[in-house]
């Protein structure tokens, strides 16, 4: 069933859903600059991002109750239908706004429209049943079979019990009302615990803020930009969106798109280099500029978030950027041309390991002080924003994760210099990506020494206070012993 291309968001996001045909390979949302998008103004785009974005969150909970309704499972619907039911459903159930006439009669009209004319009146029923079923927001209370979290406050109340009944059956409680898979579910209760997950997935499903550093401390926003402050001291949060200012302040560097959470490896290791009763990685005497003489490599540096957060807190020392990827690599050149980051260096991250492979240590260059690694990982920390990744997980091959994990930290280890800094981070709460897996391994490894100066885990928090919003992940960083 083919859907012709219609000039407004729900229509775009019925296109781009209707292509999700296995539930564990979610379709990539094109980027802002694509060609899919061309025909939507702004305002429709932004709109269209976010109803693709709430309906993959809120993938497992609409087509649970899609499938009570309907009394047969939703994979036995056309792509297409399926996506329109799903669309309708979310802006009942989790979105609000519009009135739930529009919201209906906009659906029943798409699926005319978009080829699927005989499921109009199934879409129709359908939708108006969840209007029935809805009897609205409230205060959040225990999980309950009548009811699923709209967020850390609000709980969206039902007519009739329809999710698994939370006092005997949890994790199918969780599948279904918190819209994570099950195999996911097991995962996190094992390394969580019960009294834990259920807030960290309420945090998964919520929208995250635009969440932005700021590396000057004097840096004060303008009024028009619509900033407010987070509890991260050096971090805001656009509460009026991504408006014209605060794209203005990012392309003059004074910004920089990240979340607390995403800067701590950097914020760990800044304090220690402060703390003058910890033995550095080089001398530096105790009034020199805390980065001169440094060496510092971003091994997997992306498209240079930390990378610019690094040379912004040590101007002096020599920063080389590298990663496997060419096109991030080429995007990462163009921001370090454009913030006039003189001391950093992109390179290709082939080059430092035929450099490690071909040159004996008495004979190559001086190794790094500090390498960070910011290694690929599951997303398990990031899931609010990386909105694909929960679906991908149950197919996710961890065995070689941690071994890419285990032999990027192993390869840092061999371009780190005697007494060196090596800091580790995932945006992962997996313990076997973090402390006790990939650290552990290479803490076990008989051939160094290695001391752990730090090691923070942060889970996912939104406490329906935008100031406090964090995202998960890990920091661990250690010391090599000469």
């Amino acid at each position: 069933m083919m859907l012709t291309m219609e000039t407004n968001a729900r229509a775009v996001a019925v296109e781009l859903l209707a292509r999700w045909r296995h539930l564990h390979e979610p379709p990539l949302i094109p980027e802002h600059e694509s060609a899919f998008w061309s025909n939507l103004s702004p305002r429709d785009r932004a709109f269209a991002f976010d109803l693709i974005h709430g309906i993959i969150r809120w993938r497992g909970t609409l087509d649970h109750i899609i499938r009570v309704l309907l009394r047969r499972s939703e994979d036995q619907l056309e792509p297409l239908v399926r996506a329109i039911l799903q669309l309708g459903a979310y802006q009942l159930l989790m979105q609000g706004g519009a009135a739930d006439y529009a919201v209906i009669d906009t659906s029943v009209n798409l699926a005319r429209r978009c080829g699927a004319a005989r499921a109009a009146g199934l879409v129709n029923a359908v939708l108006r049943h969840i209007q029935r079923l809805r009897v609205g927001a409230q205060p959040r209370q225990a999980p309950r079979p009548d009811a699923f979290a709209l967020d850390a406050r609000r709980e969206m109340r039902l007519s009739k019990p329809i999710f698994p009944d939370p006092k005997t059956d949890f994790s199918a409680y969780l599948a279904a009302a918190a819209s994570h898979p099950p195999e996911l579910v097991a995962a996190m209760l094992a390394w969580l615990g019960p009294d834990l997950i259920l807030p960290i997935m309420i945090a998964d499903n919520c929208r995250p803020p635009i969440a932005l550093r700021a590396d000057r401390p004097d840096f004060s926003p303008p009024p028009d930009a619509g900033l407010r402050s987070h509890e991260e001291p050096g971090y805001f949060l656009a509460a009026a969106g991504w408006t014209s200012s605060v794209e203005a302040l990012v392309q003059r560097g004074e910004l920089c798109p990240q979340d607390s959470t995403a800067g701590l490896a950097v914020r760990e290791l800044i304090g220690l280099l402060q703390d003058r009763s910890t033995e550095r990685p080089v001398a530096v005497s105790a009034h020199a500029d805390r980065s001169a003489n440094l060496k510092i490599l971003d091994l997997c540096a992306g498209l240079g978030t930390k990378t610019v957060q690094l040379a912004r807190a040590f101007p002096t020392a020599d920063i080389t950027a590298a990663d496997v990827a060419p096109e991030k690599l080429r995007r990462l050149s163009v921001c370090v041309r454009r913030l006039g980051l003189a001391n950093v260096s992109v390179l290709p991250a082939a080059i430092i390991k035929s450099d490690t492979e071909n040159h004996p240590d008495g004979e190559r260059d001086r190794p790094f002080d500090i390498i960070l690694v910011d290694a690929p990982c599951s997303n398990t920390g990031v899931l609010a924003r990386r909105v694909q990744s929960r679906w991908r997980w149950p197919a996710l091959n961890r065995a070689a994760l941690f071994d890419q994990q285990r032999k990027l930290l192993q390869w840092a280890a061999g371009v780190l210099a005697d007494r060196g800094w090596l800091v580790y981070s995932t945006c992962s709460i997996d313990p076997e990506e973090n402390r006790s897996g990939v650290t552990a391994a290479l803490l076990q490894d008989r051939k160094s020494s290695w001391r752990v100066l730090s090691d923070k885990v942060v889970l996912p928090t939104d406490t329906g206070d935008p100031a406090q919003r964090r995202d998960g992940g890990f920091v661990c960083i250690l010391r090599r012993a000469g």
